[in-house]
């Protein structure tokens, strides 16, 4: 599991979160390796677990930057998103 933080520094208002959570699920699905994201959107943010199969910690976690960048890259909307925190999340 790895938790991310993304926040929005665009100057559009409002913040469109369903199309970056959207478009972040597609791109997912597409690449493979996403099981599952539950993510929850806050004011200019969202945050969420990513739920990545078969990769080890650090993989998953340069996996999860990956499908951001190429989420938000893809999509012209989506440009003023940032990813500001990426880690993986241990299992206890």
């Amino acid at each position: 599991m790895i938790h991310i933080v993304a926040t929005y520094v665009g100057p559009q208002s409002p913040v469109n979160h369903d199309a970056l959570i959207d478009s972040l699920r597609q791109t997912g699905r597409e690449c493979g390796g996403l099981e599952h994201a539950r993510v929850y959107a806050s004011n200019a943010s969202i945050r969420g677990v990513l739920f990545i199969g078969g990769m080890e910690s650090g993989a998953a976690q340069m996996y999860c930057r990956e499908i951001f960048e190429q989420t938000v890259i893809s999509s012209p909307k989506l440009s003023g998103w940032t990813l500001s925190h990426c880690d993986f999340l241990p299992m206890t």
